[in-house]
């Protein structure tokens, strides 16, 4: 067994190995970029996603408005439809108790129509407001799992 310390030895320990030659290590420094650029293409798109969410809810909501303005104003008489409201509120005579009942269910019916519109009103604003944050959640490597 020697023991001595030659020069030889002094210099390999403080040296670094080189490491460049062996085939894992090969492997994986061509491992690690594919895995970087993944990461850097996930980050962009997140990006994208983040600063074009505010425009692109803005045309899908427009676009959504111009659906239902298209289908319903196709022949759509708003004074035929105001003297038929106005014939259900000023009932006949011996029909009272069936018009009083069918004014109750349109109320509810409205009162209804108006909680749905607020809702959707939150809803949309609440969707707005977190779209950006959505896919910037999504980049981040702990909501992967």
């Amino acid at each position: 067994m020697d023991v001595s310390i030659g020069p030889s030895r002094v210099t390999r320990w403080r040296s670094t190995p080189d490491l460049v030659g062996e085939a894992r290590v090969q492997d994986l420094s061509h491992a690690m970029p594919l895995l970087a650029n993944s990461a850097f293409t996930l980050l962009v798109v997140a990006f994208l996603a983040a600063n074009l969410s505010f425009f692109l809810t803005t045309k899908t909501i427009e676009l959504a408005n111009a659906i239902s303005t298209a289908l319903l104003t196709q022949d759509f008489d708003t004074e035929r439809a105001a003297n038929s409201i106005r014939a259900l509120i000023i009932p006949p005579e011996g029909m009272q108790i069936f018009y009083i009942l069918l004014e109750l269910v349109a109320i509810i019916l409205l009162v209804l129509l108006l909680i749905a519109f607020i809702f959707r009103a939150a809803m949309t604003t609440l969707l707005v407001v977190a779209a950006p944050l959505a896919p910037a959640c999504l980049a981040l490597p702990q909501w992967k799992d």
